[in-house]
């Protein structure tokens, strides 16, 4: 059976965007979204300066609506992990005079925008997220579309994809099952998380997801069983691919900075280099997506607050800990740049 694939197809006026030092960039995020962790994590890596713009879940609606139609564009294709026309991230693309250029709407999109930006701008040497060839731009279709090659790329391009549908997805549903039924876990996971005007709309919002989120994403015991017994075979899964990366290694580990990118940006905060990789013997797209995507279920932290894993209720605390004793090694999870 061929491996899932995904299309990446970027805008024309994204395209024509990728070396202009003028244009500026917005991100527009659900504040403690995944997700949109991953996108942040990329730009931030690739030195992609940008405005951030966080909305509460569900205010995220309206807003992303009202962004589309300001930039005359639909919403994206659905994704791996969501059929959401209002799905976060979205990239926002303005010209140096604050007029409307083009939205990207997916993490993954996002990630191969700013790669293709790193390399477009000289700065690829560092930053070869998706394998030492590179990505390229098919302008022969009526849409472009990001294309890589190699065994390489396809390598990396189907773990990310399929991080995004296992750890993307379940993680989610198995927070939000313990978390919203508690408000003090799930209002506050609203409240802290909010800031200005928002903050009047953090406890009505987070009622209404407690009502709404749980139909809307199939959230109930039995999904979230199943999510749990998903993320441990997924952990497993994981654990067997850097097994064999360290006895590749032959018990040598990559430290150098060099090797990993990580640490390059003055903004990037990492408890250690990482010892060896997901795919190859560098820092790649499918670690990002490891570290943002399933970072949350161990209890990593990011900017945004979440629950330490102390005041999480005991099943769920009980089984973080079941995944920790993973063989993965936890720089994994927390060593994303900030």
């Amino acid at each position: 059976m061929a491996p899932i694939q995904e299309v990446y197809e970027l805008p024309l006026a994204a395209y024509n965007t990728l070396s202009d030092t003028t244009i500026k960039f917005e991100l527009h995020c659900i504040t403690f979204s995944h997700y949109c962790e991953r996108a942040r994590c990329a730009l931030r890596l690739l030195e992609v300066p940008f405005k951030e713009v966080n909305y509460l879940t569900l205010a995220h609606i309206p807003a992303i609506s009202k962004l589309q139609k300001q930039f005359s564009q639909g919403p994206c294709a659905p994704t791996a992990s969501s059929r959401s026309p209002s799905v976060t991230p979205v990239l926002a693309i303005w010209t140096h005079d604050d007029k409307p250029l083009c939205l990207l709407q997916n993490s993954a999109l996002i990630m191969r925008y700013a790669v293709l930006r790193a390399q477009a701008l000289g700065q690829a040497s560092q930053y070869q997220l998706y394998g030492s060839s590179g990505l390229e731009v098919d302008t022969n279709l009526k849409v472009p579309v990001i294309i890589g090659s190699g065994p390489e790329y396809e390598q990396i391009s189907e773990m990310e994809l399929r991080l995004s549908g296992t750890l993307g997805v379940e993680v989610r549903r198995v927070m939000y099952f313990y978390l919203l039924p508690r408000m003090g876990l799930g209002g506050q996971l609203f409240v802290r998380n909010s800031a200005g005007k928002e903050r009047w709309l953090a406890w009505p919002l987070y009622f209404i997801s407690r009502l709404l989120l749980p139909v809307l994403l199939k959230i109930n015991k039995s999904t979230t069983t199943r999510g749990q017994q998903k993320l441990l075979a997924e952990f497993d899964y994981i654990d067997q691919i850097l097994l064999k990366r360290q006895q590749q290694s032959n018990g040598q580990t990559v430290t150098s900075n060099t090797a990993t990118g990580v640490g390059k940006h003055e903004s990037a905060q990492c408890s250690q280099l990482l010892p060896y990789f997901l795919c190859g013997k560098q820092l790649s797209a499918a670690d990002i997506s490891l570290a943002c995507l399933g970072g949350y279920i161990v209890g990593a932290t990011y900017q945004q607050w979440s629950p330490e894993v102390d005041n999480l209720p005991d099943e769920l605390k009980t089984f973080i800990k079941t995944l920790s004793f993973s063989q993965l090694p936890r720089q994994h999870l927390t060593s994303t740049p900030k």
